[in-house]
Order: structure tokens, then C-alpha cells, then sequence
């Protein structure tokens, strides 16, 4: 779990389940398994022991565990380890370290692309 030093401001802890469509006003990590949508116009980490299934439009993510479903970001770094599958990702920059896995991935980088955050889907 985050210390009070953390620059996180919200955090999914591993173990733990969550879901649905979650505005983060800050800097934002998952280590727990989260299903649904995530907005932040800040950072989202995905942790070694995260699994995020859905929809993420952020600032920045940071994929070190597992991702599946849409990723839009100014810019993404999928580090040694971590797993994007069956994943339409659109940014600005993208970075894959040696050893991160992209199986099933639609990737499109184009250097003109600007973040713009939506409002979130609305679900009954």
C-alpha cells in the first residue's frame, strides 16, 4: 500500500476487486484487479500485480502488469514483464521495453496525437 509520501493519489491494493467508472483527480495505481473505466489527466500505473480490464484514458500510463481493452494516452511505457493483450492503444509516444508482451495489440502512434479526456461512459 501506498505511504503517506506516495505521489499517488488513489490506489487499488493487490487482492482486491474493483470496478465500474473511476475519475482519478491525481496520479493513480492499481496493483489489484480493476474492470471498467479509468480517467485521469494525470499518471496511471498498472502495477506488477495489476489487472485492468477496460477502458483507460490518461496523461501517462505505465503498464507493468496486465492491460485488455483501449488505451488513449499522451504517452505509454509498457515495461520488461508486462502484458497488453487485445488492446486498441492510441498516443503520442509509446515506449516497449525488451521482454513486454503486445500479443493481439492495435497500436497506433502518431506524433500529433493529443490526449483529451471524455466524459466517462455512462452505465445503467
Amino acid at each position: 500500500m501506498p505511504s503517506d509520501s506516495s505521489p499517488h493519489s488513489g490506489y487499488v491494493g493487490a487482492g482486491s476487486r474493483l470496478g465500474g467508472v473511476l475519475e482519478a483527480p491525481g496520479p493513480f495505481e492499481v496493483n489489484g484487479r480493476f474492470e471498467g473505466e479509468i480517467h485521469s489527466d494525470d499518471e496511471l500505473v498498472v502495477g506488477r500485480t495489476g489487472d485492468l480490464r477496460g477502458k483507460i484514458l490518461a496523461r501517462r500510463v505505465v503498464v507493468e502488469g496486465s492491460v485488455q481493452g483501449e488505451i488513449e494516452a499522451q504517452e505509454v511505457e509498457v515495461r520488461a514483464g508486462a502484458r497488453i493483450r487485445d488492446v486498441r492503444l492510441r498516443a503520442a509516444s509509446l515506449a516497449l521495453d525488451a521482454d513486454g508482451d503486445a500479443v493481439g495489440a492495435r497500436i497506433r502512434i502518431r506524433k500529433d496525437f493529443q490526449f483529451q479526456r471524455s466524459p466517462p461512459s455512462s452505465r445503467p
